[in-house]
């Protein structure tokens, strides 16, 4: 019976530390490059915009300028500012940003990282924020 619990306890131990190890690598700080898998246009604020739009220069600054610091995420986030596309979402809140992309097996990853107040700023300035890619042509 000794026998058994001093297994028990190994594996319980083991387990613990798989779990731990497991937790601090989901949670570690990365390094993105999510300029990279910009596309050609977004959705924002219900119309299209493209690599020349103040937004989509605003956003693709802010990408580059922030590639540290993006954290993974399972936590679902209530869209504020979204800018979306069918490869990757990008939804700007106060505090934080958090992008959605697709990865090459065709899952998807979530990631999120914070930021000041005063950067990325963009809000969408009207009221009609729907979301239909379908009727909308174009968004790669």
């Amino acid at each position: 019976m000794k026998k058994y619990f001093k297994i028990f306890a190994w594996f319980l131990f083991f387990t613990g530390a798989a779990v731990l190890a497991i937790m601090f690598y989901w949670n570690r700080d990365q390094q993105l490059d999510l300029s990279t898998m910009l596309p050609e246009a977004f959705e924002h604020c219900g119309s299209i915009i493209n690599r020349d739009s103040r937004e989509y220069i605003e956003l693709k600054s802010w990408i580059n300028s922030n590639q540290e610091g993006w954290k993974n995420t399972p936590v679902t986030y209530v869209q504020m500012d979204t800018y979306i596309s069918k490869t990757i979402s990008v939804n700007v809140m106060d505090s934080s940003v958090v992008v959605n992309y697709k990865l090459h097996n065709g899952s998807w990853s979530q990631v999120t990282r914070q930021k000041k107040n005063n950067e990325l700023v963009s809000k969408c300035t009207k009221t009609d924020k729907s979301s239909n890619l379908s009727d909308k042509g174009g968004i790669q």
